[in-house]
């Protein structure tokens, strides 16, 4: 989930963008429970506190790619003949910190190959 790292931020604000730390922070409070996009929409705003407030294509679009990178799986329910998305975590918090940490660590690595290990 790593976007653009900004050094100016503290904890995962740091590797990934704020809505998105607010939806997994969301769904870690209550693991193994299914949530719906809007209710993760809801929260998300709640989170926000009204300094501004976010798009709900937004928060399906990072929700889509959360499932797409395997942090999230998903089952369908179809009340009235709708389908619709239960989004469940299949990582913890934990986890989530290291992968965040790995991938930049790789990525440094990637880009300045010798400079890292100098470091360390």
């Amino acid at each position: 989930m790593p976007s653009k790292p900004s050094l100016d931020e503290t904890g995962l604000n740091t590797v990934s963008n704020p809505h998105q730390n607010d939806e997994l922070n969301y769904l870690w409070v209550s693991p193994g429970i299914g949530k719906s996009s809007k209710e993760v929409y809801d929260a998300v705003n709640v989170a926000l506190r009204g300094n501004h407030s976010i798009d709900k294509v937004r928060v399906l679009n990072s929700l889509n790619v959360l499932i797409a990178e395997g942090a999230l799986s998903f089952y369908e329910i179809t009340p009235k003949g709708v389908h619709r998305r239960k989004r469940i975590l299949t990582i913890n918090e934990s986890w989530n910190n290291l992968h965040n940490a790995l991938t930049v660590m790789m990525k440094l690595i990637q880009e300045f190959p010798e400079e890292p290990w100098k470091a360390i």
